[in-house]
């Protein structure tokens, strides 16, 4: 293939892959309409889960909970007072290394480490039946 025809087919798959990208976004759209207004419908009608019969999909409201730094100096400052975890506090704290290390000392203890707050977000499970 010579240049002129590379750079043509590379002119046509940009359009391709552009279209495309413009196809999944409006059905992301679509998807987040729809899970938003399901997690509505559930809500309004007391439910915390719905199973329909016919096609045996199941949809529930489930909890993710997650540990956010609201204060790095104080995280910080509890990790060295608290040698007991493995975490070494260099110049900064290591988010990716704490996180863990944070929902676990919760789970253990019931105690939210100074500097972090717990926060809760509901989202939409859904399953379908295998066939």
């Amino acid at each position: 293939m010579n240049i002129p025809d590379m750079m043509a087919s590379l002119v046509s798959a940009r359009h391709n892959t552009k279209m495309a990208y413009d196809v999944y976004k409006l059905c992301k759209e679509e998807e987040e309409a729809v899970r938003d207004n399901l997690m509505v419908k559930l809500a309004q009608s007391g439910l915390k889960s719905a199973k329909d019969a016919e096609t045996g999909t199941m949809a529930s409201i489930a909890t993710r909970e997650s540990i956010k730094v609201i204060d790095e100096s104080k995280v910080l400052r509890w990790i060295k007072e608290n040698p007991v975890l493995e975490l070494k506090p260099y110049v900064g704290l290591n988010k990716l290394a704490f996180t863990p290390v944070a929902k676990q000392w919760l789970k253990e203890t019931g105690e939210i480490i100074p500097g972090t707050e717990l926060d809760e977000v509901d989202y939409i499970s859904i399953k379908e039946k295998k066939k």
